[in-house]
């Protein structure tokens, strides 16, 4: 069996299911089962991959009961979670990690990456795999896109607001326009992308792209209004979509300007327009002591500062 850890917002659960369905298809379809241990306690965050056509995945979750998880790799993976989060600051979790990360990798553990090389191989002879980390990159799952692309529709039909806002962007030279506040204006790992970073994409948007229309997607879009209402070819994302709806609408536009925010990045790589135009920031975290590895070569870069 493939295991895979499932944590954080929409767009971390859907890059962890993809590296994870990626080994899953590496190892001919071995059953995949989902650890959703960490929606038990997490108020802030919901498991939201059942509202995709994702194939029938089993779902582990250790606070139901120890009974369901007799899986030897999910109790040691816990036990080197406890240890790792005990050290006291970042880079010593992030030592921690890489000290462990190939005697873990060696018994079918992965911690946050794997890589096509010898490690990988002997990694998909073991029985039992489980998966813990965010593997935010396109190389976790190289190959992948179109079966991505079949399996992250959202079952439920949109109706009513949703589907007329979804009806204008297809009519539309449409610009997703994502700005990501809530969380980031006091998180410590990720930024807030600057006033200046996002006007200068919409300039040069509006260069390339004389009939553009700007759909704005946002955390807190009432906030947003209020800085761009002046706007007139800005058009504001309906109340009250749910984070799977959001990415539905986010995907059918043709071009993109990114936030540094993981729902950014698959709207992106979901749209099937081969023409489009990418823009995004030049700092994904804050915090240098991570790795972002989730940049690609068609996109263009603009400063954040």
């Amino acid at each position: 069996m493939i295991y895979v850890r499932i944590t954080g917002g929409l767009g971390n659960q859907l890059f962890e299911y993809a590296a994870a369905r990626y080994l899953q298809k590496k190892k001919r379809d071995r059953e995949l089962v989902l650890d959703v241990t960490e929606y038990s306690h997490n108020r802030l965050r919901q498991f939201s991959l059942h509202h995709f056509r994702i194939p029938a995945c089993k779902k582990q979750d250790l606070d139901s009961g120890k009974a369901r998880i007799k899986n030897l790799h999910t109790w040691i993976f816990y036990r080197v979670l406890a240890f790792v989060n005990g050290k006291d600051t970042i880079e010593k979790r992030i030592w921690a990690e890489r000290m462990m990360k190939y005697p873990l990798q060696a018994i079918g553990i992965v911690k946050n990456s794997f890589s096509n090389d010898r490690y990988t191989r002997l990694l998909l002879r073991q029985k039992n795999i489980y998966l813990a980390g965010y593997f935010q990159s396109e190389d976790f799952f190289p190959g992948l896109r179109n079966t991505l692309r079949k399996e992250l529709k959202i079952r439920r039909k949109m109706t009513g607001e949703q589907q007329a806002f979804l009806e204008q962007i297809k009519r539309s030279d449409a610009v997703c326009l994502h700005i990501r506040l809530g969380d980031y204006k006091t998180n410590k790992v990720h930024m807030v992308c600057t006033e200046s970073y996002y006007r200068r994409a919409v300039k040069m948007m509006r260069q390339r792209y004389p009939d553009a229309r700007f759909f704005v997607f946002s955390d807190e879009v009432e906030t947003v209004k209020k800085a761009c209402g002046g706007e007139a070819d800005f058009l504001y994302e309906p109340a009250g979509c749910r984070d799977y709806e959001t990415l539905e609408l986010m995907k059918h536009c043709r071009h993109f300007i990114m936030s540094n925010s993981s729902l950014s990045w698959w709207a992106q790589y979901l749209c099937e327009n081969r023409e489009k135009t990418v823009i995004a920031p030049a700092v994904w975290f804050q915090d240098a002591a991570y790795l972002a590895e989730m940049y690609q070569k068609d996109w263009t870069i603009l400063d954040v500062r």
